[in-house]
């Protein structure tokens, strides 16, 4: 509020709310997936899930495509008075492809890896308010974007190494 004012954080709220929803269905589905992921090895989840998170992520892709054709119409159906956030939320639905890298952090807690997760849950919102101290205040609203993109971007990069580090074969 202080660095944006009202009307440009009422713009990015408005096209912010609409992604968050849609991100809560992967949420869902992680959440489904987690008593199952503790039940299987590390070799399975090594063997099955990277294909998993891959096929949940075109299906993201998909609903984020028809999501970003669609907002134009839905922001002047119910937020008449919010259209210029439709290029803000049209750019923000590309963090709906990445959110499957929930799985992959369902996987560490699954499996206790206590070391992974600090890094995780240290590191990405690190780099998330850094683009935000620096964004902001020089891109305005488009600097949220990018720090919202860049902490997706960041925490799927973790995420993804992560899993990997926990659960690499033993040599």
């Amino acid at each position: 509020f202080q660095l944006l004012g009202a009307a440009p954080l009422a713009l990015y709220t408005f096209a912010r709310t609409p992604i968050t929803e849609l991100q809560s269905i992967d949420k869902v589905v992680a959440g489904l997936a987690l008593p199952k992921l503790g039940t299987r090895t590390p070799a399975e989840l090594r063997r099955t899930l990277p294909r998993k998170v891959g096929l949940l992520m075109l299906a993201m892709a998909a609903l984020a495509g028809c999501y970003v054709l669609a907002a134009p119409y839905l922001f002047a159906f119910l937020f008449p008075l919010y259209t210029d956030a439709v290029p803000y939320t049209q750019v923000l639905a590309l963090t709906l492809i990445l959110a499957p890298q929930a799985l992959f952090v369902n996987a560490l807690v699954a499996h206790e890896r206590t070391k992974h997760l600090y890094l995780y849950r240290l590191l990405g919102p690190t780099a998330k308010v850094a683009v935000l101290l620096i964004g902001v205040p020089l891109l305005g609203i488009w600097g949220a974007v990018t720090a919202a993109l860049t902490g997706r971007m960041v925490g799927f990069i973790l995420s993804t190494a992560l899993f990997w580090l926990a659960f690499r074969s033993p040599r």
